[in-house]
């Protein structure tokens, strides 16, 4: 493809925190290969913040579930970015029928993505396709995934790892600022999140319990709806490291705390995501050992894993246990990271 350099390119990301924040990867490399274009980035209205801190020239948010709820209000967000951007060439990382639509209601001259499944007709409307089979994608870290999208824009290109989150000053003072009488950020910490979408891949309790009565640093724990839930019978423990800041938050908050931490340790959700591209040492806890491949970076030397077995009985409704991460393993860990 000829040189995207001075022509504006768009990576459209509508998925969940951790979906969009592993693009940086992606974003990096199109503006070291195409340092004159214009890179603009757009993904869901919840995650607008990460404009602020991920490598992109603009940042639009679509409201799905408000201003741009429905056709019409899909048709409103087009005319908004359209009336800003000539978009060249939309590269799509989160690939379903509403996505490939509104790329191409953008009218760029390429559309970059996977194909939709069952031989959907909208396919037609992607001309730079991505091909992988079902082994490979299961198989590939997403990041690695997202960024080698690249390739179809310019064939012979090298992937670098090297990712570039930058948190503006004004934000980390603001959170500071926040969160001054709680957290004590002029010392070492541990940020910790133990929830995510699927309740099967929490960290047991008794564990974070356990774990926290043996730190020696405060346990600052971070979450929302679940997370507070567990925060609060954790509170019962009365243990005086125990620092909870769940649904307290903003995604700017989480970015600013997670970068000031000593250690994160996070299960398989975006805070987790968000802290190893932050350059911070991270453990990460999986529950679900098939999601190891496409979600763990295996690249960073700064990131550890340790994995345990849960899942969901579909008849039953109840989360089956097999295998639960430990405390001890989880502490080990930390002063392993922090002797570095």
């Amino acid at each position: 493809m000829k040189n995207l350099n001075g022509k504006t390119i768009a990576v459209i990301s509508l998925g969940w925190l951790g979906d969009t924040i592993i693009n940086e990867m992606l974003c990096c490399n199109i503006k070291k290969l195409y340092p004159d274009s214009r890179l603009v980035l757009i993904v869901s209205k919840t995650f607008e913040d990460l404009g602020k801190i991920m490598t992109c020239d603009k940042c639009y948010s679509y409201d799905k579930s408000n201003e741009h709820k429905g056709v019409t209000g899909l048709f409103k967000l087009v005319k908004q970015i359209k009336k800003q951007e000539k978009i060249h060439t939309a590269i799509l990382t989160h690939t379903h029928e509403r996505t490939v639509l509104f790329a191409k209601l953008l009218s760029p001259k390429a559309i970059a993505s996977l194909y939709l499944k069952n031989y959907n007709p909208l396919n037609l409307f992607i001309n730079k396709h991505y091909k992988i089979d079902e082994k490979e994608f299961f198989s590939t870290y997403r990041g690695n995934f997202n960024a080698n999208m690249l390739r179809l824009l310019c064939n012979n290109y090298e992937i670098d790892y090297k990712t570039n989150i930058q948190i503006p000053h004004e934000e980390d003072l603001k959170t500071t600022e926040k969160f001054k009488d709680i957290i004590p950020f002029e010392k070492d910490y541990i940020a910790i999140s133990t929830t995510s979408k699927q309740e099967a891949n929490d960290w047991d309790i008794n564990e974070i319990v356990n774990f926290t009565s043996r730190c020696e640093l405060p346990v600052v724990f971070i979450g929302t709806g679940r997370a507070h839930d567990i925060a609060q019978k954790i509170k019962s423990y009365n243990l005086p490291n125990f620092i909870d800041i769940t649904n307290k938050t903003t995604i700017m908050d989480t970015a600013v705390i997670l970068s000031k931490a000593n250690c994160v340790i996070s299960v398989d959700t975006g805070t987790m995501h968000m802290a190893y591209l932050l350059n911070k040492p991270t453990i990460c806890l999986f529950h679900q050992p098939i999601m190891i491949p496409q979600w763990y970076p295996a690249y960073l030397d700064n990131v550890k894993i340790l994995v345990g077995h849960k899942y969901l009985d579909e008849k039953t409704k109840k989360i089956i246990k097999l295998k639960e991460i430990q405390s001890t393993d989880v502490l080990n860990l930390v002063n392993q990271l922090r002797s570095k």
